[in-house]
């Protein structure tokens, strides 16, 4: 037979393991959470048409290392959260043209120093918790447009 001070200390116990499981599966949520949601990228379209953006880096498994693509309207914007542990983000813009019947590059930004841009030497933000914006023209559109057309000439 337990004595009242037994009985007490063994709920004490109790409560605090259960106090403890819970803090610890408290903390893997929010580590998890931290991991797998690493940083943001955000593509505006601020052109006409309607393009396609793809997110890459290394080691998404996708075509050329594609993580993600969405379609983004004109006027709109589309984001990515990359994961935790990947190296090597990249984002491309691309446009259909009817004339060439393909997709044509508008922008290809890569992330060098404190955000993306394009012409970059590709390197890998220092750590999690980023917000990062890029956005692309009409006049992007029209430059990679008349760009291919000349090419394909």
């Amino acid at each position: 037979m337990m004595t009242n001070l037994a009985r007490t200390t063994h709920l004490n116990k109790r409560k605090r393991l259960k106090t403890a499981c819970a803090i610890a599966a408290g903390m893997s949520i929010a580590l998890t959470g931290a991991a797998n949601a690493c940083y943001s990228v955000k593509v505006k379209n601020d052109s006409k048409l309607e393009a396609k953006v793809s997110w890459s880096a290394f080691p998404c498994t996708g075509h050329e290392f594609e993580c993600k693509h969405k379609i983004v309207k004109p006027g709109k914007t589309v984001s990515y959260n990359y994961n935790w542990g990947v190296t090597s983000p990249n984002v491309f813009v691309q446009v259909a043209s009817g004339q060439l019947r393909k997709e044509v590059g508008v922008a290809f930004y890569t992330y060098d120093g404190h955000k993306f841009r394009q012409d970059a030497k590709t390197k890998s933000p220092g750590g999690c918790g980023g917000n990062y914006s890029v956005s692309f023209t009409q006049s992007d559109v029209n430059e990679a447009l008349q760009q291919a057309l000349s090419r394909s000439k």
